[in-house]
């Protein structure tokens, strides 16, 4: 929390969340469609579907957002270190469940 200004501050449960539960049912159904589109329909097909996801849109856009904020490197490392992770799980649910 402290890379991102907020030290000691703990989270509580409000609409964030909730925005946040909205956002990954999106992200998952995005996902589907384009496992659907792309005829990926196993678990190493998903794994390459998240991995692109998650490099060519999440990575790209949190190089860019880091740069625009000017939010240190490190922040960058462990958000897109997340976005790829999340999106590779979550394309090889996707892609497999058929």
């Amino acid at each position: 929390m402290a890379l991102i200004g907020r030290p000691n501050e703990p989270l509580r449960p409000g609409p964030e969340f909730v925005v946040s539960i909205l956002a990954a049912f999106l992200n998952a159904w995005t996902l589907a469609v384009l496992a659907r589109s792309l005829g990926a329909s196993t678990l190493s097909d998903g794994l390459v579907l998240g991995a692109l996801v998650g490099v060519g849109f999440f990575g790209a856009a949190f190089a860019a957002n880091t740069v625009i904020t000017k939010r240190p490197w490190s922040l960058f490392a462990i958000d897109a270190a997340h976005g790829l992770i999340g999106q590779m799980i979550m394309a090889a649910i996707v892609a497999a469940w058929r």
